[in-house]
C-alpha cells in the first residue's frame, strides 16, 4: 500500500491510515520536517479533531515528538501525565485527551524527513516494545515512499517548467526577424544566442517603405523567461508603434515611447539599453539615437578605418524623464555596420579576462569580406571560442549591416 500511490497527499493519508490500523491506535498522526525552521508541522492527523490541529509548528526537541525528532530514536511513553515532555498545546487545541503515545522517526536512510506518532491504543491496551519495533519498520519504508513522491512530483513540476522554458524559447525565436533581404545594395544579417534557454536581448529590422529602414537592438536587463517576457512584450509594443507612424516618425520620440511605456504600464524593475538608427538606402543617410547601449562601429573594408556611432543618451525603463540625442552620419559603399549588446565584448575567458572592444573589433575586420550572414556566424563563434569552457553569462547579439552597392 504504501508503493501504490505517487502523490504525496495520498500518500500521506495512506501511512496515517496504516498507522491508526495497524498500530490498533485511536488517532495517529505525521509531522514533516521543515528543514529551513527546523520545526515539524502537521501535516496529516487522524482523530476526531484532526482539522484543529493542522497549523500547529513544533520546534525540534520541543515535545515528544520534538524530543524524537532531535534524538531521531523511537519514543514510549505510557503515561503522558507522568512525562515533562509531552506537549499539552495540541490536546488544548483539539479537546483530545491523550494518554499514550508511540512516536518514531521517519527516516530515509540517513535524512530525516519527520515523525509519525499513534496515541491511546485501543481497548485499554498499552504500546509495547514488539509495537515500538513494527512501527519503526514502517515508518522507514513510509520515509522511503515519501522521498519517491517528492522525487516524482519534483520531476513532473521540472517537466513542466521545461516545457514552459521551451515555449518562451520558441516563441522569442519566432518573433525575432529572419527576412533580410530587403534592398540589393544590403547585405544584412543578425542573431541573438542567450545565455539561457530564453535571453533579454532582441532587434528589430524592418523596411519602412521603398527607400527607409529601420534598425534597432536592445539589451533587457536580467535573463531567462523574465527577460525573454520583456523583450516579446517590447518588441510588440514597437512593431505597433512603428505601424502606427511608419513613414513619419522621430528616433527619439520612439525610444521615449518607450520609456514612458515601460513606466507607466509594465511597473517592472527592468530596464533596457537601446540603439536604434533610420537608414535612407538611396542617400546612406543614417539618423540614430542611443540610449545607453554599447556604440555600433562602422568599418571600411577599403580604407581599413573605424568610426563609432557615438552619440549620449541614458537607459530607459528607469526614469519617468530621460535625456536623448539624436545624431547623423553616413553609410558608404564597402561599409561594414555591426551593432551589438555587451554579451559580446564582456564574455570571460578563463583567465577572468573580457574580450573588450579592440579584439571584438579585430575580429570585425578579420572577417569583414564575407557576406553578413558568414560574418555574423563567425563573430559569434569566436566570443564562444574565446570564452573557452566557460560557461556563457550574458546574451549575445550581433547585427550585420553590410552596404555592398551604392548608397549615395
Amino acid at each position: 500500500m504504501l508503493n501504490s500511490s505517487l502523490n504525496l497527499g495520498e500518500l500521506l493519508q495512506i501511512i496515517m491510515s496504516l498507522s491508526s490500523e495497524i498500530m490498533n491506535a485511536e488517532a495517529s498522526s505525521l509531522m514533516l520536517l521543515d528543514e529551513k525552521t527546523d520545526e515539524l508541522i502537521f501535516d496529516v492527523v487522524t482523530g476526531s479533531s484532526s482539522s484543529k490541529i493542522k497549523q500547529i509548528r513544533i520546534p525540534k526537541g520541543k515535545g515528544i515528538a520534538g524530543w524524537v525528532a532531535k534524538h531521531e530514536k523511537p519514543l514510549l511513553v505510557e503515561d503522558v501525565s507522568k512525562d515533562d515532555r509531552f506537549f499539552k498545546g495540541v490536546d488544548e487545541k483539539s479537546s483530545f485527551v491523550t494518554k499514550s503515545i508511540l512516536c518514531v522517526p521517519m527516516k530515509a536512510r540517513t535524512k530525516l524527513i519527520g515523525v509519525v506518532q499513534v496515541l491511546n491504543k485501543k481497548n485499554d491496551e498499552s504500546f509495547n516494545k514488539d509495537d515500538t519495533e513494527l512501527f519503526s519498520v514502517m515508518a522507514h519504508m513510509a520515509a522511503i515512499s515519501i522521498e519517491n513522491a517528492r522525487l516524482y512530483e519534483e520531476s513532473v513540476e521540472k517537466g513542466k517548467f521545461e516545457k514552459e522554458i521551451k515555449i518562451a524559447e520558441n516563441l522569442q525565436k519566432a518573433i525575432l526577424p529572419k527576412k533580410f533581404e530587403y534592398f540589393k545594395n544590403l547585405d544584412i544579417s543578425g542573431t541573438s544566442k542567450p545565455a539561457r534557454i530564453a535571453g533579454g536581448d532582441f532587434f528589430e529590422v524592418i523596411k519602412l517603405n521603398d527607400e527607409e529602414m529601420f534598425f534597432l537592438i536592445a539589451d533587457v536587463s536580467g535573463k531567462g523567461v523574465g527577460a525573454a517576457a520583456m523583450t516579446m512584450v517590447l518588441l510588440t509594443y514597437i512593431r505597433a508603434s512603428l505601424t502606427a507612424l511608419k513613414f513619419i516618425f522621430d528616433i527619439e520620440v520612439l525610444l521615449k515611447k518607450i520609456n514612458d511605456f515601460m513606466i507607466d504600464e509594465l511597473a517592472s524593475d527592468l530596464f533596457i539599453t537601446a540603439f536604434a538608427f533610420r537608414l535612407n538606402t538611396h542617400t546612406g543617410k543614417i539618423s540614430y539615437v542611443n540610449a545607453g547601449h554599447n556604440e555600433p562601429v562602422i568599418y571600411n573594408t577599403v580604407t581599413k578605418d573605424f568610426k563609432k556611432l557615438e552619440a549620449g543618451g541614458i537607459i530607459l525603463g528607469m526614469f519617468p524623464e530621460v535625456s536623448l540625442e539624436s545624431k547623423n552620419d553616413i553609410l558608404k559603399k564597402d561599409d561594414v555596420l555591426v551593432l551589438y549588446t555587451d554579451g559580446a565584448t564582456e564574455c570571460l575567458n578563463e583567465d577572468e579576462e573580457q574580450i573588450g572592444e579592440d579584439n571584438f573589433f579585430e575580429m570585425v575586420k578579420k572577417y569583414s569580406d564575407l557576406p553578413a550572414r558568414d560574418m555574423r556566424k563567425k563573430l559569434v563563434d569566436e566570443v564562444l571560442a574565446y570564452c573557452g569552457e566557460r560557461e556563457q553569462f550574458d546574451d549575445i547579439s550581433i547585427l550585420v549591416v553590410k552596404a555592398i552597392g551604392e548608397l549615395c
